[in-house]
């Protein structure tokens, strides 16, 4: 039998994803119009490098979303989601400080330092995204969207008055997904507490989760 909200859902998300596509249609638009080639090319090649930071988590993600899929969020125990949060947290942290080293023993890119500082928070942001699409959290889920896509886009135009390097927006971005994950971290009512447990389990869940997260990143 169909739930009462299915369909109220359904509509809802059809229309945020057609509003989130209008909101990624406008940086192609104004961007080229007001910004040189070069910039252009560095802020293109930036977002398509942000696009494997997903294989960073090596599918703790994935594999969260087959554990928790089909689960109320009100049925889910805050302990365990807190645990896999600092489980993904450590990976991220200590991969993040092993890239700085790298970047400033080798590259010393500035572009490179400021896609490395978008790891962490880009994969935090992306498993708590992924907790709400997995606990059919849909309230949540299009808040969360539609307010990020929304800053992202403010601050796009802010760079674009401002006449200033396209790199301040990364660094703009950066803080918006921190931003991001406090405000989902609130309306979900997940409090920010190390929680360290199940690390075997954690494991496990990378080891399966790592074989969905290749084969979606190879489809």
């Amino acid at each position: 039998m169909v739930h009462p909200d299915y369909y109220k859902n359904t509509i809802n998300i059809l229309l945020m994803n057609m509003m989130i596509f209008g909101m990624n249609i406008l940086p192609g638009l104004l961007l080229p119009k007001f910004i040189t080639i070069h910039d252009y090319g560095i802020y293109k090649s930036f977002y398509l490098y942000v696009t494997t930071i997903t294989l960073m988590q090596f599918g703790l993600i994935e594999g969260v979303n087959i554990i928790y899929g089909g689960k109320k969020f009100s049925n889910i125990e805050i302990k365990d989601i807190q645990s896999k949060l600092t489980f993904i947290f450590i990976i991220e942290l200590s991969l993040t400080l092993i890239l700085l080293l790298l970047n400033i023993v080798m590259f010393k890119s500035i572009v490179f330092t400021l896609f490395i500082l978008m790891v962490l928070p880009y994969n935090i942001y992306n498993f708590i995204i992924n907790i709400f699409t997995s606990t059919a959290s849909f309230k949540e889920y299009i808040k969360s969207n539609l307010l990020r896509n929304l800053l992202f886009n403010i601050c796009i135009i802010l760079i674009i008055i401002l006449k200033v390097d396209i790199v301040y927006l990364f660094l703009l971005d950066i803080i918006l997904f921190y931003f991001m994950i406090m405000f989902m971290l609130k309306i979900s009512r997940i409090k920010v507490n190390f929680y360290f447990s199940n690390i075997k389990d954690n494991m496990k869940i990378i080891k399966f989760g790592s074989i969905i997260l290749l084969a979606n990143y190879l489809n």
